[in-house]
């Protein structure tokens, strides 16, 4: 299976918001404990506010957005999860798909 079929069938087990890590952690169903750094992540908003467009998320594109952290998180169905950032934004959907493909621990960053 690619990476790609393993990130659009990704499942969180667990999610975990750490203001000691300054990170989002999310233990996937196949094994993988997926990190992401509040600012990446916040820099990598899917919505499109933050894109200034309707097309994808470009991962190489992405830059980070410093003194910001996560207050607050819901799921969003089966499929997604909405964060609430410190600087008030909150309309960025992050499908789950799409944080497997993202993950920027040191194994899939490689």
């Amino acid at each position: 299976m690619s990476s790609e079929d393993k990130a659009n069938r990704a499942a969180p087990l667990n999610i975990e918001v750490s203001d000691e890590n300054g990170a989002l952690s999310i233990a996937w169903d196949d094994g993988h404990t997926g990190v992401y750094p509040w600012g990446f992540l916040r820099g990598a908003c899917p919505c499109v506010l933050c894109k200034r467009s309707h097309r994808g998320v470009e991962i190489s594109e992405i830059e980070a957005v410093d003194g910001v952290w996560v207050i607050d998180w819901m799921p969003v169905g089966n499929y997604a999860v909405r964060l609430l950032w410190s600087d008030a934004h909150e309309t960025g959907i992050y499908n789950y798909g799409y944080l497997r493909a993202i993950c920027r621990c040191n194994e899939c960053r490689g």
